[in-house]
């Protein structure tokens, strides 16, 4: 009884499985991004062997992450 109830849960999963959705949608936040002492630039080279690292927090809504959005050449939209 156990193993058919074990196959009947495996053909479930494989028949609704594939239709499971592994993320919801996420709607844009209109965000302005500032560095500390007011700069609004930052400079960064690309090659130069040494990572670089930007530590941020996003505010108000304290989301685990964050995207900048760049042209063909590296310039960040608005």
């Amino acid at each position: 009884m156990k193993f058919r109830v074990l196959l009947q849960a495996i053909a479930l999963l494989l028949l609704f499985g594939p239709m499971a959705k592994s993320q919801t949608n996420v709607n844009c936040i209109d965000a302005t991004i500032s560095v500390v002492g007011g700069a609004t630039q930052i400079t960064t080279c690309e090659g130069d062997g040494l990572a670089t690292t930007y530590r941020f927090k996003v505010k108000p809504f304290a989301m685990p992450f964050g995207y900048l959005v760049t042209d063909e050449n590296n310039i960040i939209l608005k």
